[in-house]
């Protein structure tokens, strides 16, 4: 039978290496989220558009999840009449919200928005 301190050393050096591929993983993702934002642009046009039987469409989105996120001509369309129209929104995330598996904003910043509740 192999050493007991072997064995404990090496399941202990393996749970470290896990942990450290996790954090690594975890930083790259939130700040560099330009690999995936491509993705998570879809996912948010794709969640917000079936909730509310709208179409929403989001020009640009950049940032990361550390500095925070900015969305670029964004527009809120039913039965093509415009709903919400802004040149741009800036949302900073709280990140213990995020490992929790909730989105908590700390900071949303609306410029130039245009809401036509007439149509409504």
């Amino acid at each position: 039978m192999k050493n007991p301190n072997k064995l404990t050393k090496r399941i202990l050096t393996f749970i470290f290496l896990v942990f450290s591929l996790f954090l690594f993983g975890a930083f790259f993702f939130l700040r560099h989220p330009q690999y995936f934002i491509n993705d998570l642009k879809g996912l948010i046009e794709t969640k917000i558009s079936e909730k509310y039987s709208g179409q929403l469409d989001i020009g640009r989105f950049e940032g990361d999840f550390i500095k925070g996120l900015t969305l670029s001509n964004i527009t809120y369309s039913i039965n093509d009449s415009m709903i919400f129209s802004s040149e741009g929104i800036y949302i900073n995330p709280d990140l213990s919200g995020l490992a929790m598996g909730n989105v908590i904003l700390s900071e949303l910043s609306i410029d130039n928005a245009i809401f036509n509740l007439t149509t409504l």
